[in-house]
């Protein structure tokens, strides 16, 4: 194969919870191949949270994210939406979804059985009244105590809020009359060191007694609990899986294929392939 004109590398920013395999799919595609034009091409992956990309895309782009990216996978359809919002459609040239992940919530087993049916709606009362779980049969729980981690959670903050906002806003009125109900839940979160994932799971999972543990449920997507109960020595005795009924929450990982003077032709094509 002849590579006269080098070698194009093209650059992919991914979500964290989907970085690892994205990285198995570029090794792949880097094996196998062919020129694009008379330039061999090259796929790096770097994985970024959302909110830095999308800071890097609309002003200066981070030198620690690698290159500037020919494709974005974040978790979620919002944050391709955000990025038009701020620099027009014409930056996204295409956008499908590659996976998809239901949000859920990692609850403790005994808070399962007392949520039964609940929906999206009725998170925010039972995260502010200090005493919901109380007559929900868990005497000393307390509140929800729901964290809703803004990284490294795969947008399942961004994605619950929209829930919630449409579910609580009265009928026949758009979901941004639902908006109050998103502050009650947010500002009702536990006070933890830092707004992470991993410190969330690590105080849900982390107390010998759930009804003191500082958190009673963690908002992520089903595939980050599968991932992390996987780790637990106890799964099945420590932590359980709560879908809200109502309105769907899903990560659905889009391809943001990005169209930039940053690239080249090659990369473009590169990185569509």
């Amino acid at each position: 194969e002849q590579c006269l004109g080098g070698t194009a590398t093209v650059a992919v920013v991914a979500d964290p919870s989907i970085a690892d395999a994205v990285n198995s799919f570029a090794e792949n595609y880097n094996a196998d191949a062919t020129p694009v034009g008379d330039k061999c091409v090259k796929v790096t992956v770097k994985q970024g949270d959302s909110a830095e990309v999308l800071r890097g895309l609309t002003t200066t782009w981070p030198a620690e994210l690698g290159g500037q990216p020919a494709l974005w996978l974040p978790a979620s359809s919002i944050q391709s939406a955000r990025l038009q919002s701020a620099l027009g459609n014409q930056v996204v040239s295409d956008a499908r979804s590659l996976v998809t992940s239901p949000v859920v919530l990692a609850v403790r087993p005994q808070l399962k059985n007392a949520l039964a049916q609940d929906g999206w709606a009725a998170l925010p009362g039972l995260q502010s009244d200090p005493a919901s779980l109380d007559t929900r049969n868990l005497p000393g729980w307390g509140s929800l105590r729901l964290a809703l981690p803004a990284v490294g959670a795969g947008d399942a903050a961004y994605l619950a809020a929209e829930a919630v906002a449409t579910t609580s806003a009265p009928p026949n009125t758009p979901p941004t009359a639902g908006l109050g109900a998103v502050s009650t839940l947010l500002s009702g979160q536990p006070q933890l060191p830092d707004n992470t994932a991993e410190t969330a799971w690590d105080a849900l999972v982390g107390s010998g007694d759930p009804a003191a543990a500082p958190v009673h449920a963690v908002l992520l997507t089903e595939q980050q609990l599968f991932s992390r109960a996987a780790a637990l020595a106890n799964a099945r005795d420590t932590v359980a899986e709560w879908a809200p009924s109502g309105a769907s929450a899903v990560a659905d990982y889009p391809t943001v294929l990005l169209s930039g003077t940053w690239l080249s032709d090659e990369q473009i094509t590169a990185a569509s392939e």
